[in-house]
């Protein structure tokens, strides 16, 4: 393929909006899983808007697959949001209001027969799978690959603490640890319902004035003018 061919094909970029991201270094992987799929030259991913521009070919379905280690859901750019369930109803919240149940149910046993109590032990456990489940599944992963992240550190600290016979302390660090992900993905939700809201009452043409002519051109299509223009 000669020079011109291979900017010419390059300069064939999509976008696309992605909901789950709730980390940049989740984005940053995705980054580089898409950019590792056959027909792609190259990608880029816009975390605060959360988008990513494609160069290259690909499908929807390719993509959610580069993504599927965070769950993620990818449309067209153009392509409206599917209404999120309220926070509180979110089905990957409700592991969370399971795990603080069993905790305190766990914490009142304890309080009652003895933090060494069968039945206080059990609940700890269940509290700490129940909550934790993805978070120790993402940290085996990445353990196996040496790649040592958020994830991997508390899937060692809790078992570690679990080794050790704190399975109280154990449980309410993957409770806590938990809904901070859970707030976290709320403020970030939130935050890019809001962007989304301002960039769909931006201006779709712009006014472009090249010595005394003017033209009205998609928003889109500027770059790719500057770029004509310059050479």
């Amino acid at each position: 393929m000669s020079e011109q061919q291979a900017k010419l094909s390059k300069s064939e970029a999509k976008t696309y909006r992605v909901q789950g991201f709730t980390c940049a270094n989740c984005a940053a992987k995705f980054e580089n899983n898409v950019k590792s799929l056959p027909g792609v030259q190259d990608a880029k991913v816009n975390f605060g808007a959360s988008k990513i521009t494609v160069w290259g070919t690909t499908t929807i379905e390719e993509l959610e697959k580069a993504g599927a280690f965070e769950n993620l859901k990818v449309r067209e750019d153009k392509e409206k949001a599917v209404k999120r369930e309220p926070f509180w109803k979110q089905k990957e919240n409700i592991k969370v209001y399971i795990s603080a149940v069993l905790l305190v149910i766990s914490w009142f046993l304890g309080k009652q027969y003895g933090e060494e109590h069968i039945f206080a032990t059990i609940g700890y456990a269940a509290a700490i799978l129940i909550g934790g489940y993805s978070l120790f599944i993402k940290g085996f992963k990445n353990l196996v690959r040496l790649n040592f992240d958020m994830n991997t550190l508390m899937t060692v600290a809790i078992l570690g603490a679990a080794a050790i016979g704190e399975w109280g302390e154990g449980a309410t660090v993957v409770i806590l640890f938990a809904i901070s992900e859970a707030l976290e993905r709320y403020s970030m939700d939130k935050a890019r319902q809001s962007i989304e809201s301002l960039m769909d009452i931006a201006p779709k043409e712009a006014l472009i004035r090249r010595g005394n002519e003017e033209m009205m051109v998609p928003v889109d299509d500027i770059r790719s003018l500057r770029a004509l223009f310059h050479g």
